[in-house]
């Protein structure tokens, strides 16, 4: 897998919120994934319920380089 195919033409869908942070799941295409999102980060920032994937590749890529984006 690709960090290019979880972004490119994706989008992540809300799961759930837990001790300040936002977890999303996207998709490259056949699996999925969970990654987070702390609140501390997100500034004043509007978090939709879905969104375009390629909006969160900063945590898309955090998640992915440090080895905690989980497969579900």
């Amino acid at each position: 897998m690709k960090l290019i195919d979880l972004v490119k033409d994706q989008s992540v869908e809300f799961d759930f919120f837990r001790d300040k942070t936002f977890y999303y799941i996207c998709t490259d295409g056949v699996d999925k994934y969970r990654f987070s999102v702390p609140i501390d980060e997100i500034g004043e920032g509007c978090m939709l319920s879905t969104d375009k994937a390629i909006y969160f590749m900063r945590f898309i890529r955090k998640a992915f380089e440090s080895d905690t984006l989980q497969k579900i």
